[in-house]
């Protein structure tokens, strides 16, 4: 069978003898298999006219020549046509071309403009993968187009409510529908429309529409793609990040009300940026001297560097903490110094009695680093990434992690990537796990929490940890072939567990980032919405009925003894209440 994944404006000229286009023909296929090697002829105007208005035969032997076939005219054809004949397959000893020839440029004035619509010779089939997921007040319907999509010419397609005969046309998947009863089951049946008729009608599963939590808005003018939370002075602090200014911000609460201030990337008093500092984030507290500390990680995205803002009560104090260094460390090199490398992916912030850590992906190497602070300066350090001895990984390592201190042992979460296709999308990954009570490098502690395998092809998309009950609980997707290059399901597992727990979104949509659990649930993306899972009974909350930004992060918070989870949505950092 042959293949032509992503047709060209090429293609859409390519035409065979019935009249249908090369574009057009189902992908893979025996039939285009056929066609690529049958009499194929170019249909644009201009080339037409300068071939004394007749199509341009194109070069189709039997068996297919890669490289030859369909790209060029037609050997037999064009040999002796003087200069046009520097597009055919095979050149001749001694012949030379100073033009491309009146007919290729011909060929190139066409494709500059739209190609002709093609035409339907058949009816459409059935649409594949139908699916309907909740909303509220609204289903999301979606569905893959038939197998013979392209030869069809599918101008819409019909979504019928079958609960009250209500139809509306759409041209692609997926369709929201809207003006639906909380509450209330419904299906629909999807038809496919071309000139000729409809396809057969096929249904979807039935969903139940649910009210979403009740939302309240922090900052309705910060997106928060970042964010994180903490405690610092007895008041709940939010750090996050605006993108649209390029700003990091911080939300204080104050009683009722939230004191907003910018902390970095509006100045460059004082060690601050004006660059855009709207990247990856993590943020930690701490307490020396009677004085507590607020300690912010986050990303400059104009130098890919990593910056440091601490504040100590009544000032606040700005750094770069690496990814300024005069040369790009080689991970081989045992004595670590400040890199040029980009570590503006990931990075997650602990402290213990050693200090205040840091641990950032290094993204020109693709290994874990680690920073810790001794007095004004930093001690530097590979934390994974580098090597398969000592239980380490030599995988790409780090595009998500997470870090927790419990009792003086810092907990750090994050994914290795083991395998990318053409158009890098994992194809094979784990979750690795490391532990230590000190800032030295040599007590690092490896575990491996989920591997491929067991219908299980990637371990990853995202990660968190949580200090629950049962003792540090992580979590993070999977995905397999079935539903490649996506996540499918999410995991959760105690680390001194030997079992993992699996859960599945349901009708909710693809499960992906962000993702945070607490000591009842797991808060997690579903179709680009956000949704909460009881970790006891396995049911699903829609939290947000709009959409989070894609790659966007979430948590769950607790202020005055109440439960909110917290994400960026519709552009405005929100809380969001059962």
């Amino acid at each position: 069978a042959a293949r032509i994944d992503q047709p060209t404006p090429f293609d859409a000229y390519v035409q065979l003898p019935d009249g249908r286009r090369l574009a057009d023909m189902p992908s893979p296929s025996v039939e285009t298999g056929r066609a690529l090697t049958t009499s194929l002829s170019w249909s644009g105007e201009n080339a037409i006219k300068a071939n004394n208005n007749v199509k341009p035969k194109l070069y189709t032997p039997s068996p297919y020549e890669g490289g030859s076939s369909v790209s060029h005219l037609d050997e037999a054809t064009f040999k002796d046509s003087l200069l046009d004949a520097v597009m055919t397959p095979n050149l001749d000893s001694g012949e030379v071309f100073h033009s491309p020839g009146p007919l290729l440029l011909a060929m190139f004035e066409d494709m500059r403009t739209k190609p002709p619509a093609g035409v339907s010779y058949s009816l459409p089939q059935v649409v594949q993968n139908q699916k309907a997921l909740v909303g509220d007040q609204s289903v999301i319907v979606q569905f893959s187009p038939p197998v013979n999509a392209r030869a069809a010419q599918i101008s819409g397609y019909q979504i019928k409510n079958l609960q009250s005969g209500d139809s509306v046309t759409v041209t692609e998947s997926p369709a929201v529908i809207k003006n639906l009863k909380n509450g209330s089951k419904y299906s629909f049946s999807i038809t496919a429309i071309n000139s000729l008729g409809v396809s057969a009608a096929v249904n979807t599963n039935s969903v139940t529409p649910q009210t979403s939590w009740k939302a309240s808005v922090v900052d309705a003018s910060a997106d928060a793609k970042f964010l994180a939370t903490g405690t610092y002075g007895g008041k709940t602090v939010i750090a996050y990040t605006d993108s649209k200014n390029g700003d990091l911000k911080l939300a204080t609460q104050n009683g009722s009300k939230w004191s907003i201030s910018t902390v970095d990337g509006n100045s460059t008093t004082g060690g601050k940026t004006t660059h855009n500092v709207s990247g990856y984030l993590s943020m930690c507290t701490s307490t020396s001297a009677m004085t507590n500390y607020l300690h912010i990680f986050y990303t400059d995205v104009d130098e890919l560097d990593l910056r440091y803002a601490v504040y100590n009560g009544k000032k606040w104090s700005y750094e770069i903490v690496d990814g300024d260094g005069p040369k790009i460390q080689d991970y081989k090199e045992p004595d670590r110094v400040r890199t040029a490398s980009d570590v503006s992916v990931s990075n997650a912030c602990a402290i213990n009695s050693a200090g205040v850590q840091v641990f950032y992906r290094d993204e020109s190497q693709g290994i874990v680093l680690g920073a810790v602070k001794y007095g004004s300066s930093w001690r530097y350090e590979i934390v994974d990434g580098d090597k398969d001895t000592e239980n380490r990984s030599t995988g790409d390592v780090g595009f998500h992690m997470k870090a927790i201190t419990v009792a003086k042992k810092i907990h750090l979460i994050y994914d290795s990537v083991n395998g990318f296709d053409l158009e890098k999308n994992v194809t094979k990954g784990e979750i690795r796990y490391a532990t230590r009570s000190s800032g030295v490098v040599e007590d690092w502690v490896y575990d491996t929490l989920d591997t491929p395998g067991n219908g299980v092809s990637v371990a990853g998309y995202d990660v968190t940890i949580f200090n629950s009950v049962r003792g540090v609980t992580a979590g993070w997707f999977t995905g397999n072939g079935i539903s490649f290059p996506y996540p499918n399901q999410l995991r959760t597992k105690v680390v001194t567990a030997t079992t993992t727990t699996t859960y599945t979104p349901g009708n909710f949509g693809i499960p992906d980032s962000p993702m945070a659990i607490d000591e009842k649930s797991v808060l997690f993306g579903c179709e680009l919405r956000l949704c909460s899972l009881n970790k006891a009974d396995k049911v699903i909350s829609l939290v947000s009925k709009n959409q989070i930004t894609d790659g966007s992060k979430s948590t769950w918070i607790t202020i005055n003894k109440t439960r909110y989870a917290l994400a960026g949505v519709s552009g405005k950092l929100t809380l969001f209440k059962p």
